[in-house]
This record gives C-alpha cells, structure tokens and sequence, in this order.
C-alpha cells in the first residue's frame, strides 16, 4: 500500500492512494486499486449545493486514510476472486501485523468487523520478514537517540543489529520456534565478534573458523 501524500508523524491525511496484491513465489502484481477521497468536479458543485452532472468519478472511498489499507486488500481479494469466477482464493497474505486488516478479512460469523463475504474462504497470515525487522529494530534506533549517559549504543550499533537481525530471520524462515530462538542469540553475540550462533550463509567470520578448526 502506498499513499499520493506522504505521512508527517502520526498525521495521515492522503486525499488517495493505491494498493497491489503481488504473488509470493512470481513476484508479479496479480491485483490493484486506487482509492481516492475526493472528486474535483464533485466538490465544486456541492460548494454550490448543485448536483453534479455524469462524470467518471474517482471518488470511491470515505474513511480515514489510515484506513485505506485494509479497506483496499478487502476490496482486491473480492475483486479477484468473483473476477476469476470464484476459481482463485488466497490461501494466505504476506503482511505487517495489522489487526484491522486481520479483523475485516473474517467472516462477519467469526468477527464482529469482519466484512469478507461468507462464500469466500479466509486467508491464513503471514509474518512480513522486512516489518518484523523494522519493528525490532526501532527499539535499538530510540536507544541510539538517547545521551551517552543513558545509552552506549551507537547508530552504528543500531544498522548492524537492524542488518544482523534481518539475516537472521531470512536464513531462518522455515526453522521452528525454538531454533529461531538460539539462531536469535547470534544478532548481538555477532555484534560484539563472537560467532558461536551465526549461519555460514551470511557470516565470514564462521566460515573462516570453521576452515581453520
């Protein structure tokens, strides 16, 4: 999801914006929609309390431009799945942690925002690798912010946490629960040169210990 109008903070007040559903494994744009607030022909005629005459008008949404989003991924997934003649389904989507979205792709049965339509299946979720680091790796970035009497972390420190961590996770994708957690041991321990719990794949170091061992 993109907005025409970037955000200022917690402002967010975007007259448009459009959205793509892109395929996990083809990486190709299967769906799209532009949702837009506002109509020029519109607005100057209901400033002067007239009707306005037949136009192709792009206004077709009405809340909040936080909103948008979750609003465009239940309208793409409506639209392909009766657009494919009910042939095609999600099995499951690729996004950040936000619990609208979540909560509008439920039946109305098994959630009291839900929206989907009872006859099309619901998605499962999945955890946006890139959003999960960013999310952790805010927290490291506010610790970099504060005076050295606070903190001793560095925004140095706070780049290569935000890269380790995103190795971690990419090399880790398919590993349980508990691997992940020892796998997790490597983002600081790495930082601080020591190897013991980092992946071959993204780390020299380990490769050249493991040669000379």
């Amino acid at each position: 999801m993109g907005w025409s109008k970037r955000s200022s903070g917690h402002r967010y007040d975007s007259l448009s914006g459009h959205a793509f559903m892109c395929g996990c494994r083809s990486g190709m744009i299967i769906s799209a929609i532009i949702t837009a607030k506002e109509c020029r022909l519109c607005s100057y005629y209901e400033h002067q309390n007239k009707e306005p005459p037949d136009h192709d008008c792009p206004r077709n949404y009405t809340g909040s431009s936080k909103a948008m989003e979750p609003d465009a991924v239940l309208s793409l997934y409506d639209n392909m799945f009766y657009d494919s003649l009910k042939k095609i389904a999600l099995r499951s989507i690729v996004s950040d942690d936000d619990s609208t979205m979540k909560a509008l792709l439920k039946h109305p049965s098994n959630h009291k925002r839900g929206k989907l339509n009872p006859e099309i299946p619901e998605p499962s979720w999945l955890a946006d690798p890139s959003h999960r680091t960013k999310v952790v790796a805010k927290y490291i970035f506010a610790l970099a912010m504060l005076p050295k009497s606070k903190s001793t972390c560095t925004k140095i420190d706070a780049i290569r946490v935000k890269k380790y961590f995103g190795y971690m996770i990419k090399t880790n994708r398919n590993s349980t629960i508990s691997e992940i957690k020892i796998a997790s041991q490597a983002v600081i321990e790495h930082l601080f040169d020591s190897h013991d719990y980092c992946n071959s794949r993204w780390c020299r170091p380990f490769n050249h210990s493991t040669v000379a061992k």
